[in-house]
């Protein structure tokens, strides 16, 4: 699975990238179709546990690359009220958001019927994700140029100077033992 962070506003208590796809891990996770943002792409809402077992309501997109490939982009997240949490847990069928400002924020409803949602939607037990790294604009800047230089691309080159560098922490903590 791959995943692509979308740019959008996050309430005062922001749920990192990381942990809104951890919810994705999730094999009780509710998914709904969201009639109401799908006017260009569908979109879907789902409640789960991220890995630090918090309840989180994500917005996201999933598109079929293949048959054991997808692409999610995650498009807002947000910790789920404890009215949420309390009726995901006790798999009742409705979801009050938080107020309607912060719900607009993040281009999330009100309040989600989760009666018709389907559980483990998109869990797959053997799915490996792929992450996006974002590089510093002066970083990513460099190597792009290197990577011309040496005229291959950017993630190769960014993966060989990574591979360097486990190489050299390996070797250095093998020595401290």
């Amino acid at each position: 699975m791959g995943f692509k962070q979308s740019k959008s506003k996050y309430p005062k208590n922001k749920i990192s990238f990381e942990d809104a796809v951890s919810v994705f891990k999730d094999a009780d996770a509710i998914s709904i179709f969201d009639d109401k943002h799908s006017s260009k792409e569908d979109r879907w809402v789902t409640i789960g546990l991220d890995t630090n077992t918090r309840t989180l309501v994500v917005v996201h997109t999933f598109v079929t690359m293949g048959l054991d490939d997808c692409n999610i982009r995650v498009i807002s997240a947000r910790r789920a009220t404890k009215l949420a949490e309390a009726v995901f847990v006790c798999k009742k069928v409705s979801v009050k958001t938080r107020a309607n400002n912060i719900s607009e924020r993040l281009n999330m409803k009100e309040q989600y019927d989760f009666s018709n949602g389907v559980r483990g939607k998109f869990y797959r037990q053997d799915a490996q994700f792929h992450l996006p790294v974002y590089l510093e604009p002066e970083v990513e800047s460099f190597f792009i140029q290197l990577a011309k230089k040496q005229k291959i691309g950017l993630t190769q080159i960014v993966n060989n100077l990574l591979h360097k560098d486990k190489e050299l922490i390996e070797l250095s903590t093998a020595q401290v033992k």
